[in-house]
């Protein structure tokens, strides 16, 4: 296998794994969680600011295109993909840091984990060679393309 194709699991692999994350927590949740909730201190109320209201639904919405797009970027090795894809880094770390404290099951918290030891491979390998020289043939590709026209 080469590295085209193992930097190709990797992205698959990770973003199938953030969707069964939260199939997890669903399958999980038994409602045993909603007194240790309940036991929080009240912090910033970013989560029920968003939750059924339209501002709610557009940030959904760029968060989920900026993911799709920076999926199927890092599969086509685009330049572009890398850009979605370090833009949803700083989302999600924005998105974190405004949620406050947070409850996680044992086994959904080790998946989180590990998922992001996975995105910062990624990140990683995007930009250090010999992936990075694959982002690079489509701008040189891109740009002798544009000096024959």
């Amino acid at each position: 296998m080469n590295h085209r194709n193992i930097f190709r699991t990797l992205v698959i692999t990770t973003n199938l794994a953030y969707v069964l994350s939260a199939f997890i927590f669903v399958y999980l949740d038994n409602q045993q969680l909603e007194a240790a909730y309940a036991a929080l201190p009240q912090g910033s109320d970013f989560e029920s600011y968003l939750s059924d209201t339209l501002l709610g639904i557009i940030v959904l919405a760029g968060i989920v295109a900026i993911w799709f797009a920076s999926v199927a970027g890092l599969l086509l090795f685009k330049n572009w993909g890398r850009t979605c894809t370090v833009l949803g880094f700083l989302v999600s770390l924005l998105c974190v840091a405004l949620m406050g404290p947070t409850i996680e099951f044992g086994l959904e918290s080790a998946l989180n984990e590990l998922l992001a030891v996975c995105n910062g491979i990624i990140i990683a390998s995007m930009y250090l060679p010999p992936i990075s020289a694959e982002f690079s043939k489509g701008l040189r590709q891109g740009a002798a393309t544009r000096h024959s026209l």
